[in-house]
C-alpha cells in the first residue's frame, strides 16, 4: 500500500489519499497547527498498537483463545 496523493488543507494540515482510505494529519496549536486530526506521531503510535492488538486477535484466533479485546499503550517519547 502506498500514499497515493496528499494536499495541504489547512495551515499544517494535509489530507492523505490511499488506494482505499483517506486520512487528514495536522498539529497542535502550540506548534502552527489546529489540531483537527492526530499529529505523525500519533498516527505512528496508532499504527504500533494496531498492529499489536491485530497481531494478538490472529494468534488467539489461530490458537482457539477467546479473546475480545487487547488493551495496547504505546507511548514513543
Amino acid at each position: 500500500m502506498a500514499v497515493i496523493s496528499s494536499k495541504r488543507i489547512n495551515d499544517l494540515a494535509y489530507e492523505f489519499q490511499t488506494e482505499t482510505h483517506q486520512v487528514t494529519a495536522d498539529v497542535n496549536e502550540k506548534l502552527g497547527g489546529k489540531d483537527l486530526a492526530p499529529d505523525p506521531h500519533e498516527y505512528m503510535e496508532i499504527a504500533l498498537a494496531a498492529c499489536t492488538a491485530i497481531t494478538l486477535q490472529m494468534y488467539a484466533a489461530r490458537k482457539k483463545i477467546p479473546l475480545d479485546w487487547a488493551d495496547v499503550s504505546i507511548k514513543i517519547t
